[in-house]
């Protein structure tokens, strides 16, 4: 089937707004409390008060909770809902009007519904099934198992909800789980499946996430299709906006099949799809035709994105044969290419240019609707309270004999930060003679009395050494055992250690039978030396300096 004939692909009994206000004066049901205005909303503070919700409406009283605002106190876990066909979703299509679809103004208020179970055969499934005219914002939706299995007709399936229309609105939301959507129909329908909202239409959909991994089905013949999306399965006349989805999408159809990382279908013209990035491990569609792409399964004419991008590494297959060759462009259905790292990153989300009418996503104000852990994660909502673990390093520091150096041991410092180390010597007999920073001399440390290390993005070690500055050495002032790297050497090999008296050193390097091969100095004027033993062969040698004699091994 041609995708110009799916344009106008739409569905009968979809809430037409046929409020029956008369035939709805069941009292609303008390809840936790409130009065279900704007100042004071009914309070959803157990499972048992969201069920009540939800009982309410499926019995044809949807048209009561038009313009009432609800507000989650607690988290929810639906553990207790699980067994059989699990959670009833709120809302649904079986009075093919508005009196059992949700209508009302649902804040989760920075809470999570956990434990979301559904195993149903039914049209609308999701936590809520079918809103109209709704907003539900601020809520998360975790470890939710969502399968729809539905027989001459069609299913919609999403994290947060099945199907939302006429001016709906998800926002400020996030899904984590696993969603199977399947619908056959010899006479039509479709299997439409998505991490927050399986069908939206005349909607809008922004600043939300899912971790979802979905999958959508279809057989039959006739017009009908199957649809995958990471965030909607389809939109039609709705925008999505400032949205990410991760894991995999699959898609299989035995007539037409779309599948996109953001959107699976865009079912006609007047849709936006804007500031989005797919982030998917994979996207798989099988089907007599498909569609398929990194940020929305189609474009073909209609206005499918602006200034969207997509994990660069996304594996596509379209019929089982992998996609090699993939064209980036920030306004159509692939998307512009990025790594993971740049996903990662705060600045690419608070770069202002990077995004559609040159905003940037609300990332940056500590009152923002997004965080991020620069570096270390994709964003989250910043009402979820995620705290960031800051990057750390470590720097080993030392000191010999005669000093010390401040602070000293293991010390822990965060990524980018600036850390400081002073020496000091015991008493006027000791002077500081050498600093290793990182076993390299730093003569300017010593001059200085102290040495900072910028901006750290490393592990680092300091060792400070100090000398006497009165007497002569004797025996219980040999030189220290040298310092010797690398070891093993293909060749070039760095001698270091302290001189205390005025007297150079004298190196040398003898075989395994004692004959000497090389010999070289350690200077008094340059404590250190770098020799070249190349030329010998590989094997064991012994490097002696001040009656210390070290193994050297020649690779």
């Amino acid at each position: 089937m041609s995708l110009t004939s799916l344009v106008t692909r739409s569905f009968l009994g979809v809430c037409f707004l046929a409020y029956s206000f008369g035939a709805n004066a069941q009292t609303h049901p008390a809840l936790g409390g409130g009065t279900g205005t704007s100042t004071d909303p009914y309070q959803i503070q157990t499972p048992d008060h969201l069920k009540q919700l939800a009982d309410f409406v499926n019995a044809g009283y949807g048209d009561s909770t038009a313009g009432v605002y609800y507000i989650v106190i607690n988290d929810l876990d639906l553990t207790a809902y699980a067994a059989g066909a699990g959670w009833n979703p709120i809302g649904n299509n079986s009075s093919s009007s508005s009196k059992t679809c949700f209508q009302g103004k649902f804040n989760g208020n920075g809470k999570k519904v956990t434990n979301l179970k559904i195993n149903r055969q039914t049209v609308d499934v999701g936590l809520f099934g079918r809103v109209i005219g709704a907003t539900v914002i601020n809520l998360g939706v975790e470890n939710d198992t969502i399968l729809n299995k539905f027989t001459n007709s069609s299913s919609f399936t999403g994290g947060v909800a099945g199907y939302i229309y006429a001016n709906s609105t998800i926002s400020n939301c996030y899904s984590k789980g696993t969603i199977i959507s399947s619908s056959s129909s010899t006479i039509g329908g479709a299997s439409i499946a998505g991490g927050i909202v399986g069908y939206t239409q005349s909607s809008i959909i922004s600043n939300c996430y899912s971790t979802v991994s979905i999958s959508s089905f279809f057989t039959g013949n006739g017009a009908g299709w199957a649809s995958a999306g990471g965030i909607t399965g389809t939109i039609m006349s709705s925008n999505v906006s400032n949205c990410y989805s991760t894991d995999s999408i699959n898609c299989s159809s035995t007539t037409d099949a779309y599948a996109g990382g953001v959107v699976g279908f865009i079912n006609g013209p007047s849709n936006g799809v804007s500031n989005c990035v797919a982030i998917n491990s994979k996207i798989s569609c099988i089907g007599s035709t498909r569609y398929l792409g990194r940020v929305t399964g189609n474009d073909n004419g209609y206005s499918s994105g602006t200034k969207n991008y997509a994990l660069d590494s996304m594996i596509i297959i379209d019929n089982g044969v992998l996609v090699t060759s993939i064209t980036d462009n920030l306004n159509t259905k692939n998307g512009m290419g990025k790594p993971i790292d740049t996903l990662q990153n705060l600045a690419f989300y608070a770069t202002a240019g990077n995004w559609w009418n040159i905003t940037a996503w609300d990332i940056n104000d500590p009152n923002g609707v997004w965080k991020i852990c620069d570096g270390k994660s994709l964003p989250f909502l910043r009402w979820q309270g995620i705290v960031c673990t800051p990057t750390t390093y470590t720097i080993t520091a030392t000191a010999g004999t005669g000093g010390s150096i401040n602070p000293s041991g293991v010390i822990t410092v965060n990524a980018g930060e600036d850390k400081t180390f002073t020496f000091s010597e015991n008493n006027s007999n000791y002077a500081i003679v050498q600093v290793f920073i990182d076993d390299t001399n730093n003569p300017a440390a010593v001059a200085a009395g102290s040495y900072t290390f910028t901006n750290v993005s490393a592990n680092h070690k300091i060792e400070v050494y100090f000398k006497p500055t009165v007497g002569i050495v004797g025996a219980g002032h040999a030189l220290p055992l040298p310092r010797i790297y690398p070891n093993p050497t293909t060749g070039q090999l760095r001698v270091s250690g302290d001189i205390w008296d005025n007297g150079d050193r004298e190196i040398r390097i003898f075989n395994v039978v004692g004959q000497v091969v090389f010999t070289s100095q350690l200077s008094k004027l340059s404590p250190e030396t770098t020799i070249d033993i190349s030329h010998l062969s590989a094997g064991l040698y012994f490097l002696k300096v001040d009656g210390k004699m070290v193994k050297v091994v020649k690779e």
